[in-house]
């Protein structure tokens, strides 16, 4: 949602790549919902996302934010999902636009959401160095991960907490930051 450009871009390599029975579905897992402890809306958000599915057959779901993963995961196990960023750094469509001379150190960002996603985590760094970048690992990331200030709807309940914590994470570094949650893309920008 962030990026609409990048989205047309990136389902036009994975239907070259994978074949033109590749679909794009525009929707919310409902995350916003199961924050705001609102068990009613998480469900009726993950039945229209089933009805989806097997409306087009129950293909593999491909994710790109982590925390749609983590919801299909552990709320709709039925729905078979992958992370984007496997199914990239497996050779689907992965390609470089940016000029090798032109590749700074990126500080990398783990989504509070991908704590327990290690093959996700792992996918998104084997990208950025078959594309030749160098990365540095910031304090806290991986399963130890530090929140962007947006997750569990922080930035609603507390601002100027949510300030606070993307204030000090972006301190880590002086180096550009690279995540793969639209959420904290927005709040590091």
């Amino acid at each position: 949602a962030s990026r609409p450009d990048s989205v047309a871009i990136l389902y036009a390599r994975l239907r070259e790549h994978l074949g033109p029975e590749v679909g794009l579905m525009l929707r919310c897992c409902g995350a916003p919902a199961e924050w705001a402890g609102r068990e009613d809306l998480l469900e009726a958000s993950l039945v229209t996302l089933r009805e989806g599915v097997q409306e087009m057959g129950n293909p593999t779901v491909v994710v790109a934010c982590p925390t749609c993963a983590d919801i299909l995961g552990r709320r709709a196990p039925d729905v078979t999902s992958v992370s984007l960023y496997e199914v990239l750094a497996a050779g689907a469509a992965a390609s470089s636009a940016v000029p090798a001379t032109s590749r700074a150190t990126l500080a990398v960002h783990d989504p509070c959401t991908a704590r327990h996603h290690a093959r996700t985590r792992a996918a998104v760094r084997d990208l950025l160095a078959g594309a030749g970048w160098p990365v540095e690992e910031l304090p806290l990331s991986g399963e130890r991960t530090e929140c962007c200030g947006f997750g569990g709807l922080m930035l609603y309940a507390d601002r100027e907490l949510a300030d606070e914590v993307v204030a000090r994470r972006a301190a880590c570094s002086s180096q550009p930051f690279v995540t793969y949650c639209a959420m904290c893309r927005d709040r590091y920008a």
